[in-house]
């Protein structure tokens, strides 16, 4: 069984993290060159109905399916690429997630971060929790893209161009505009989110 190791921008990377404000610049403007095309939302209530919302609707792709959208086409890459089997992918995954995510929550208080979230937005929870939920995942498929990065070439990368956003203290609310759907038995070609095709909703 391959051992995983963090290389050094992995470790950087979780430094990083531990000195980020989560959500601080939410509702603020910013202007900072990205790889994708977005818009700010300042309305509180699109805000609320776009990160409440369990489903896709009226052109406008949740933050949930847009991150599994964004994973499953590294996924399809190296099963239809021959670079990983898929057993082996599984695997490994598994393994990154009980190697990063417990480091990550020693720099990182999640429940104090949905408290903050849900009192300062006066959201539930309930609803609240989904967003430190994908913070979570959005760092630990972070560390997944880096790890697949440093070993192979031409991987769709997708995570290495939107964290900045949540690093600056803002949040991806979701995406405006077409994202054709992908599963895990996908035959299309494995190519990285297409910027052209939609625009990134940040809050």
């Amino acid at each position: 069984m391959k051992e995983i190791i963090f290389n050094n921008e992995t470790e950087g990377f979780i430094k990083i993290v531990q000195n980020s404000s989560w959500f601080t610049s939410c509702g603020n403007p910013y202007s900072e060159k990205l790889e994708y095309d977005y818009i700010l939302d300042d309305n509180i209530e699109s805000v609320r109905k776009h990160i409440t919302r369990g489903n896709n609707y009226a052109g406008i792709v949740i933050t949930e399916n847009l991150f599994e959208q964004a994973n499953l086409r590294l996924y399809n890459f190296l099963k239809h690429n021959g670079e990983i089997n898929v057993l082996q992918h599984d695997d490994i995954w598994g393994r990154l997630r009980e190697t990063a995510i417990p480091r990550l929550k020693e720099f990182i208080d999640f429940n104090g971060i949905n408290e903050v979230f849900c009192r300062k937005f006066e959201l539930g929870l309930k609803k609240g929790a989904a967003v430190t939920d994908n913070v979570c995942l959005l760092l630990g498929s972070t560390i997944r893209e880096m790890y697949y990065k440093s070993l192979i070439n031409g991987i769709p990368l997708f995570y290495e161009k939107i964290i900045k956003i949540y690093l600056d203290g803002h949040l991806i609310t979701g995406w405006k505009g077409k994202l054709p759907l992908l599963t895990s038995q996908s035959i299309e070609p494995d190519k990285p989110i297409d910027r052209k095709k939609g625009t990134i909703i940040i809050w």
